[in-house]
């Protein structure tokens, strides 16, 4: 939906605006997970490369993040973390104790 409005306004820079935000978003978790470089670059082709595993690198994250610094990147990342993982967590969460027939 928001995609959809982006293009529809922007045009063609809403195509480049809607993937770059995309990136930046996928991305964002790797800056408070704590490893070197090319171990950050494997993890990076991991997530867009097998979607679900995305979940883990969020809440490795956000891990990260309660334990260091909080600043501005910080702050971001909780308010993505709400609006992007805790809708898929927390179904995936309750139905691990759904009773079964």
């Amino acid at each position: 939906m928001i995609k959809e409005r982006i293009i529809q306004k922007f045009g063609l820079y809403g195509i480049f605006l809607w993937y770059t935000i995309m990136l930046i978003i996928s991305i964002f978790p790797f800056v408070f997970i704590d490893c070197n470089f090319i171990i950050k670059v494997i993890f990076i082709g991991i997530q867009l490369f097998i979607p679900y595993t995305a979940i883990i690198f969020w809440i490795r994250g956000f891990i990260g993040a309660i334990l260091g610094k909080q600043d501005i990147y910080a702050i971001i990342y909780y308010i993505l973390f709400a609006g992007l993982m805790l809708p898929t967590i927390i179904p995936m969460f309750f139905s691990l104790f759904k009773k079964k027939n």
